[in-house]
């Protein structure tokens, strides 16, 4: 199984990305390996549905099982689910430990926003 993070950069203890299609790059998990590896994903030009398209396919075409972010678009989503991508959005903090809380509470996990100022807790998976 892999597993992709949004983020700045490669280290996994910087902060989710908080937009999928605006992102520079991927932290990439193979679970089974336990090896990391971070992948640029570069901007495509056009409109924003274009973008989330692009980096859509970019995630499949990497083989990505499950992407945590902090937002997805609408195209890109559909693109993602439509792939069999299971997308978790809604999500802040350092890299390492969103990863580490999935991997401890396993995928059907309830998430607790990290944002500073907010304490709530919300359904990890999207439901759109």
């Amino acid at each position: 199984m892999k597993v992709a993070v949004t983020a700045w950069g490669s280290n996994l203890c910087g902060p989710v990305h908080p937009h999928f299609e605006l992102a520079p790059g991927c932290v990439l998990l193979h679970i089974e390996s336990g090896q990391t590896e971070y992948r640029e994903t570069p901007r495509s030009g056009g409109s924003e549905s274009d973008a989330g398209q692009a980096a859509a396919e970019r995630i499949v075409d990497w083989g990505v099982d499950v992407l945590f972010t902090g937002d997805c678009g609408p195209a890109a989503l559909r693109a993602l689910e439509a792939a069999g991508v299971r997308v978790y959005t809604a999500l802040a903090g350092p890299i390492l430990l969103v990863l580490a809380r999935w991997q401890f509470r396993g995928a059907r996990a309830r998430w607790v926003s990290m944002a500073p100022g907010e304490s709530t807790s919300r359904p990890a998976e999207t439901a759109r």
